[in-house]
């Protein structure tokens, strides 16, 4: 495990988390979705690099740990919806909600699954998939044609209706923000090591053009440099990250995953209760809400998941 890893991870959690809490204005809090995608290529190339795995065994993989929450929290979060008076969506947005179809929401109107945060899950899973098509691949070839890919797709966009959902995602240079994460992983041994106090400059660098520009169009420029320079500039200083320090921030990137799935949720919850909740006690909430969830249901989740699908079995205790 590397601890940069976990820790951007709660790092980008918690930002999407403030967004939800905080007026539009701030809209820069939402690139911890561009981390989220970069750390995403960065890990794929990461954890196939040392061992041999087919395109099968890979996606059975990235099922298993994106699958179970995922469709549990959008349940949970449609029947909350219902009970409170929301509209019952279509049974053909439903399915296409649960498969990671990028389609047109007709209760918010946008390019959304009816779990909100869904959408970037869409982009993982397509990444996924293409991904695993290519494995076999040599490194560089698969991330230069993943990348002609995405280039290909972007150039596209010109003649592609943005009216149909599927058009305008597949069409969006985001995707190209898992790449930048691949290159990152597949050269790390060849990037120049910087000192940790640089590493800190170009994560500060990172927040500061993201804060500074708070633009979401055209999002890779805007949102996506940022988040390379801020991954670039922790991966030089992981060997910092074990102090008890970080202990809280690395708890929370290994809730990262049930963090993001749940947080609408979470302050839907609260503001019904306390409509005047303020930011601070909002993000205390969502994240203690995504600790009880984390131990309570996407772990054993996971690995009932890994039984079922995979067929691997958790370690016997010592006792046993």
């Amino acid at each position: 495990m590397l601890l940069f890893i976990q820790i951007l991870r709660g790092v980008a959690a918690v930002l999407v988390v403030l967004f939800h809490l905080i007026t539009p204005e701030r809209a820069w809090l939402q690139f911890g979705v561009d981390i989220f995608f970069v750390i995403s290529g960065f890990v794929m190339v990461h954890s196939v690099n040392a061992k041999t795995m087919t395109g099968m065994e890979f996606f059975k993989n990235r099922l298993v740990r994106i699958v179970p929450l995922y469709w549990t929290v959008m349940a949970v979060y449609l029947a909350y919806s219902v009970e409170n008076g929301g509209k019952i969506p279509g049974f053909d947005e439903i399915v296409k909600s649960f498969c990671f179809i990028f389609y047109n929401n007709s209760l918010n109107h946008q390019p959304t699954p009816l779990l909100t945060p869904g959408w970037t899950l869409n982009y993982e899973m397509y990444f996924y998939v293409l991904f695993a098509l290519t494995i076999g691949m040599a490194r560089g070839r698969q991330i230069a044609l993943l990348a002609a890919v995405f280039t290909l797709a972007v150039a596209g966009r010109h003649w592609a209706p943005m009216s149909n959902a599927l058009a305008f995602r597949l069409t969006s240079p985001v995707p190209l923000e898992f790449v930048a994460g691949m290159m990152l992983a597949h050269f790390r041994d060849r990037l120049p090591v910087v000192p940790p106090a640089l590493g800190v400059v170009a994560v500060l660098c990172g927040f500061a053009a993201a804060i500074l520009l708070n633009h979401p169009e055209p999002r890779v420029l805007f949102y996506g440099i940022p988040a390379i320079a801020i991954f670039y500039g922790a991966m030089n200083f992981e060997a910092f990250l074990a102090h008890p320090g970080f202990a809280l921030f690395r708890k929370i990137g290994d809730a990262s995953y049930s963090l993001y799935l749940t947080h609408p949720l979470s302050i839907m919850v609260l503001k019904k209760v306390y409509p005047g909740v303020g930011v601070i006690p909002g993000l205390i909430v969502a994240v203690l809400a995504a600790f009880a969830v984390y131990y309570g249901v996407e772990k054993p989740l996971t690995r009932g998941a890994k039984r079922l699908l995979i067929g691997q079995r958790p370690a016997p205790s010592v006792a046993s």
